[in-house]
């Protein structure tokens, strides 16, 4: 099967501001529906957006679907220290039983166990099973039976089942994330479509209302920046959309004191050293050097002095 090409966003905010951006439209176009029939629009319409803002409103959120992939993970790892232990002690069996320079202690392969990769590793496992296996009579003089051998095949099956439940994991956040900008392009492109009509319609009519549809530059400019202010010891989630290890961000912090770091959630804690910041900073540094992984995609800023801080965030590259 051909692999899909990328997808890319139509928009620059946030799901949760584009969600809020769609109620915002369904209220103005509830109010200037008369001024809008001219352009086809109607009730049918409104609840036509509603609908699509319903359609990423319910998507799963990227956060929750990494938490599971995290918890996989964490148990394919106890999963795999199972493994391995079981594989040493059947090992040193066989070792104490015929000898380190024996054919049965160099068919089992098991120098570099820690090293090797999970495919690998279960497929050692399964060797160490057939071989133990075969000696069990023999082995029964170091304490092992039927019941360890079997032990030891489930925790082969356990790990193997674990690395295909990783895999299926990782796979769906993908699908999901390809889902949730599908739906988001077009909740905004149909949010795009108002804006268009609304601005035509006021633009020598009404500055106000004009103003009101004002869509597409202001995201645009919002996009690659954000801005703010945080308490003693607040912290905020940069909500930065489809970041790329490679993205350039400018750092300036007008006053205060504060770290720039990424998590495994939007207000989680750091999984290596941050990035500090003292006051009248202004540096710039990729996503990847502020610890930016498929795993840890959250930019969270957090105030760590003893005054307000001001923050200043752009997007450059």
């Amino acid at each position: 099967m051909a692999k899909k090409a990328p997808i890319q966003r139509s928009y620059r905010m946030g799901d949760a501001t584009l969600v809020q951006t769609a109620d915002e439209y369904v209220s103005l176009v509830t109010r200037d529906m008369a001024d809008l029939a001219a352009y086809g629009i109607t009730a049918a319409t409104v609840a036509d957006l509603e609908v699509k803002r319903a359609a990423v409103a319910d998507h799963p959120s990227d956060e929750a679907l990494l938490n599971t992939v995290l918890v996989i993970t964490d148990d394919k790892a106890t999963k795999r220290d199972a493994l391995e232990m079981g594989i040493r002690d059947i090992a040193v069996r066989v070792v104490n039983k015929f000898g380190e320079s024996h054919t049965h202690v160099i068919s089992l392969r098991v120098n570099a166990i820690s090293k090797e990769v999970d495919n690998v590793l279960v497929r050692t496992g399964r060797r160490v099973a057939r071989v133990a296996e075969a000696l069990l009579a023999e082995l029964a003089s170091e304490g092992f039976n039927a019941a360890l051998l079997a032990a030891f095949k489930a925790k082969v099956e356990a790990f193997d089942t674990v690395i295909d439940q990783q895999e299926d994991a990782t796979i769906a956040r993908d699908i999901a994330t390809r889902q949730r900008i599908e739906k988001g392009n077009v909740l905004y492109n149909a949010i795009v479509k108002l804006a268009n009509y609304g601005k035509t319609v006021y633009y020598s009519t009404n500055s106000a209302k004009y103003k009101h549809y004002l869509l597409t530059e202001e995201a645009n400019a919002k996009g690659q920046q954000r801005t703010g202010k945080l308490a003693v010891a607040e912290k905020k989630h940069l909500d930065f959309t489809a970041v790329e290890a490679k993205d350039t961000f400018r750092l300036k912090l007008p006053a205060g004191q504060a770290e720039i770091y990424c998590a495994t959630t939007t207000l989680g804690e750091p999984t290596g050293p941050a990035t500090v910041l003292q006051a009248g900073a202004d540096t710039q540094h990729t996503a990847a050097q502020l610890g930016f992984t498929k795993l840890t995609p959250f930019i969270i800023i957090r105030n760590t002095g003893a005054a307000e801080a001001v923050y200043e965030v752009y997007r450059t590259g």
